[in-house]
């Protein structure tokens, strides 16, 4: 009994210790982009991007309300994306938000297949804000530089 506690205890640390150096990683370290549509942000420091991601604020600077834009799990690098993000897995995540949402804390983020819809979507909405990997056709007027 007492070799498998301590094995369970190392695991425990172990994976404590990976999800630490998750959550220090930066966004900056992999090709995406943060884009938003009237958010009142040209630029944002990581640490408000992943509150902002969490549902900590309901509405912007401006007065606009929050939306947050996810990908599905149709999505190519959805997994990415929310190691990135949350440092969860999208299963992770989305239980997250059904917390939140059922709750009556937050409105439900909106998720989509590709990078394109989601800048099709954030294009469209005020408020929207997400991340996609970086290309050619994100309109420079919905970027917003991520801050060291």
């Amino acid at each position: 009994m007492g070799f498998k506690l301590r094995i369970l205890v190392v695991f425990v640390a172990f994976v404590f210790q990976m999800n630490t150096l998750k959550s220090q990683s930066d966004l900056d370290n992999v090709p995406v982009v943060l884009i938003g549509n009237n958010t009142s942000y040209e630029k944002i420091a990581n640490s408000e991007i992943r509150q902002l991601f969490n549902g900590k604020y309901y509405r912007w600077p401006n007065n606009q309300s929050v939306m947050i834009v996810l990908p599905s799990s149709k999505h190519q690098k959805v997994e990415l994306y929310s190691d990135l993000i949350y440092s969860r897995s999208f299963y992770a995540v989305k239980k997250y938000w059904y917390s939140l949402v059922f709750q009556g804390r937050f409105n439900p983020p909106h998720f989509f297949d590709s990078d394109q819809e989601i800048v099709d979507f954030v294009s469209k909405n005020k408020g929207s804000f997400s991340i996609v990997s970086e290309g050619k056709y994100i309109p420079d007027e919905l970027r917003i530089e991520i801050q060291h």
